[in-house]
């Protein structure tokens, strides 16, 4: 029950960072689900990486709606639990943090 409850607690944002962290650390799964559908998707992205010289994934497109909406997803993640994963994501050169389209610079 104690691990349920950490679960929901960190999925609903309420498990403070001084248990997240430790718990984290000592390799404590958050969401069990979710284990091989990051790596699967992360995977996708150094492949397309590989095919493409980038990460930029559009979520509108038919082709990549499913991992855009992952890469969405990532940077939205903020828990000290995903820091390991954002490292990986910004290593591999996805931009985590909101960026401003260029043209704003032009007007």
């Amino acid at each position: 029950k104690w691990v349920l409850r950490q679960r929901r607690k960190q999925r609903g944002g309420q498990l403070p960072d001084d248990l997240a962290q430790p718990l984290a650390r000592l390799g404590f799964q958050f969401s069990m689900r979710n284990v091989e559908d990051w790596d699967t998707k992360y995977l996708q992205l150094l492949r397309m990486r590989m095919d493409h010289g980038h990460c930029r994934v559009d979520r509108n497109s038919s082709r990549g709606e499913s991992l855009g909406n992952w890469v969405y997803a990532q940077r939205a993640r903020t828990s000290s639990a995903f820091r390991g994963r954002l490292s990986r994501l910004e290593a591999c050169g996805v931009a985590l943090k909101k960026w401003t389209p260029w043209e704003v610079f032009f007007e």
